[in-house]
């Protein structure tokens, strides 16, 4: 099991990392967004303080750009609302999977808007959510 460490005052304490299944939340992005996802079709992190966001551009060209927001739902469930200031730039320069760590404060469903795709053929191949426990 892996373990992350954390400072509390001078003392460095243990914690065991629980990691969840893996879900895709969206695949085959060619364009840019114009609404958020379908409520209900991301991944569960209702027991998960944070998020991995796993994005994989196979397929996309060497110069493509996106920008990702991830989404979490409301407590009244009925809509997503967007991480201020989370937005993720992504380059497919920097690699074609990448992975972010994001604060998703236990929230049902979890998906990701991506908008302002530029470049050759900007295309993600799909984006999976991982909810992770520290």
């Amino acid at each position: 099991m892996p373990v992350a460490f954390s400072r509390t005052g001078k003392t460095l304490v243990q914690r065991q990392v629980e990691r969840g299944d893996a879900v895709i939340v969206r695949t085959n992005v060619a364009t840019d967004d114009l609404v958020n996802p379908t409520i209900g079709s991301g991944a569960d992190g209702s027991t998960c303080f944070y998020a991995l966001i796993e994005v994989d551009l196979t397929g996309s060209g060497s110069n493509a750009t996106w920008d990702l927001t991830p989404l979490i739902l409301t407590d009244n469930g009925v809509e997503y609302t967007r991480q201020t200031g989370d937005k993720i730039t992504i380059l497919a320069s920097e690699g074609l999977k990448q992975v972010y760590k994001v604060m998703v404060f236990d929230s049902a469903d979890i998906s990701v808007l991506c908008t302002n795709s530029k470049g050759d053929t900007p295309t993600i191949a799909s984006i999976k959510v991982i909810p992770i426990q520290i």
